[in-house]
């Protein structure tokens, strides 16, 4: 992979933006909770984690710094670190152990960012403290600031003088192995609009139940969700009764692609069943699928499905009224 000389300036960055001094306001220190196996970690701004891509046949990992969060279609900006010290170019920054929870120098390449799912976070390693982060979002937006001038590493030359080209060039291609799958999913129009869980099809004659599918009706109607999921509907539709088909119309008309490969059936509840269904075809919006329903699962909330991460939000139908 081949890119012009002089300068690789904004040549690896993914939706660069001009939200600097906004990005700079969220920031807020703070402490993490007991996190169980299986449970979300949350991210802020400053975070130093580790990260691995949504196919989870490749086990490659890298550290990254959040450089932004977008906290709504749960993803976030991180920017490639590395202790390789002799990498770091004019935008990007050397930081100390001062600047940052780590026992060693590291470097943020802020040319080499982009965005990624949550779900992708496998661990916190620690955080760069606030000046640290105001320098490494200068980097990547190419704002002035005092601080990342003084950080900065050595400006890159061209590929006849400068020995760093080849390393650089794998630096480039793990950057983008890691953000491909949120580049191309993360801007769709209903990606956070929440799927209604079908575990409420288990009971549809019930009293309790019908007015809660009479809320998710309405919300539907009005685009405040997608309805069950086509694949729940492909695998539930023949089996209602046409009161219930008549009663809900628009809750039972699919929206989106029907997943490619369901998983099979086990031997656990049909509700659980028709939820792996669900999960499945949100992931071919998103990292994330959201469900709205009356209560919560019990079940982690970090998933793998079809070979690929995802993570489970579950919101109360109350939401949707």
């Amino acid at each position: 992979m081949k890119w012009p000389h002089p300068s690789w300036k904004g040549k690896f960055r993914v939706d660069k933006h001009d939200r600097y001094a906004e990005a700079l306001g969220k920031w807020q220190p703070g402490t993490y909770p007991w996190r169980e196996v299986g449970e979300f970690l949350d991210i802020m701004q400053g975070d130093i984690v580790l990260v691995g891509q949504m196919d989870l046949s490749d086990p490659a990992r890298r550290v990254v710094a959040v450089l932004d969060v977008d906290e709504e279609r749960r993803c976030f900006l991180g920017a490639l670190v590395t202790n390789e010290l002799s990498l770091a170019a004019a935008d990007d920054v050397i930081l100390t152990p001062e600047y940052t929870d780590l026992p060693y120098h590291v470097a943020v390449m802020t040319g080499m960012a982009g965005y990624m799912w949550f779900v992708q976070v496998d661990e916190r390693l620690g955080a760069i403290n606030v000046d640290a982060l105001e320098a490494a979002l200068a980097g990547y937006t190419g704002a002035e600031d005092d601080l990342q001038r003084s950080l900065r590493g050595v400006p890159l030359q061209d590929k006849g003088r400068d020995l760093r080209w080849p390393a650089l060039e794998a630096e480039v291609d793990s950057i983008q192995d890691l953000t491909r799958d949120c580049a191309a999913k993360r801007h769709e129009d209903d990606i956070e609009l929440p799927f209604s869980d079908p575990r409420l099809l288990e009971s549809a004659l019930d009293e309790l139940h019908a007015e809660t599918l009479d809320i998710l009706e309405e919300a539907t109607r009005n685009g405040r969700t997608r309805g069950f999921s086509p694949s729940c509907v492909e695998r539930v539709a023949g089996t209602l009764d046409r009161r219930i088909l008549r009663a809900y119309p628009t809750i039972f008309q699919p929206r989106g692609s029907i997943t490619t490969s369901p998983p099979a059936r086990r031997d656990n509840d049909p509700g659980d069943w028709l939820l792996e269904l669900t999960v499945a075809d949100g992931l071919a919006g998103a990292g994330f699928v959201t469900v709205i329903g009356r209560d919560e699962p019990s079940g982690p909330t970090r998933l793998d499905s079809n070979g690929r991460r995802s993570e489970l939000r579950y919101e109360p139908v109350e939401k949707a009224a």
